[in-house]
This record gives structure tokens, sequence and C-alpha cells, in this order.
């Protein structure tokens, strides 16, 4: 896996870090959309040197639901509904977030233990995802 690539994957786990801790949806809508378009991008990388047009296909509509057509959605639906902006976490700000670094701290303690039956490439991108 190329260092690009866990650039990419690394931002995406500190955005999840920034989601635990921020309390506004605008905040969040915007986020999630930049990790589709993230993860869109990873995929391109991942796949460069045998990307097929089925890959390519799936990168793009990803990209476009993801990053455009899922966060205008969202926050249409947030403004109509007149949803109050500000969300309260279950847990304190500071307790959201070691529970989410102990759960990606999990992800890759279980991966690194467990066998799975792929492609090393593969088995390198299974901690981020479970996480």
């Amino acid at each position: 896996m190329s260092d690009i690539i866990r650039i990419l994957l690394v931002t995406v786990l500190l955005i999840n870090f920034r989601l635990v801790g921020s309390n506004r949806i605008f905040v969040h809508i915007r986020l999630v959309s930049l990790q589709g378009l993230l993860l869109s991008v990873v995929t391109v990388l991942t796949h460069w040197g045998r990307l097929s047009f089925d890959t390519l296909i799936i990168a793009v509509l990803n990209f476009v639901v993801m990053g455009v057509i899922g966060p205008w959605l969202l926050r249409r639906a947030v403004r109509e509904a007149n949803v109050h902006e500000a969300l309260d976490p279950y847990l304190g700000y500071v307790a959201s977030q070691v529970v989410a670094l102990i759960l990606v701290v999990g992800s890759f303690a279980f991966c690194a233990k467990v066998r799975f039956a792929t492609t090393a490439e593969t088995a390198e991108l299974l901690p981020y995802a479970i996480a």
C-alpha cells in the first residue's frame, strides 16, 4: 500500500475523531461528505494499476452521491425539518473521544491477531474499514 493511500486513510480516521468531538449537524454533513470523497480517491488509487471500468464507475458514483447529492439532500432536510443545529453527545466529548480511540486501537489489534483469507493489500486496508 502506498504512502498516499495510508495518508488518506489516516485522514479518514482523524475525521472520525472530529465527528465524535463535534456537536454541529452541518459540520457532520460536511465531514462525512469529505470522507466519501477521500474514500473514492482511495478506491481509484488502490486499483490504479488494474483500474477497471466497473471500479471507476463505483468510485465516480460514490464521489457524486457522497460528495454532492447526499450533503445537498441532508442540508435541505435539516432546514425543512427545522432541526436544531447542535447535537448533544450521550457521553461527554472527552469520553466519546476515548471510546473512539479504544475502538480504533481494538480494530487494529483484532486485525493483527486474526488471519483473513485475503490478499496482503486487502489485509492492510481491513483495520481502517473496521475502525
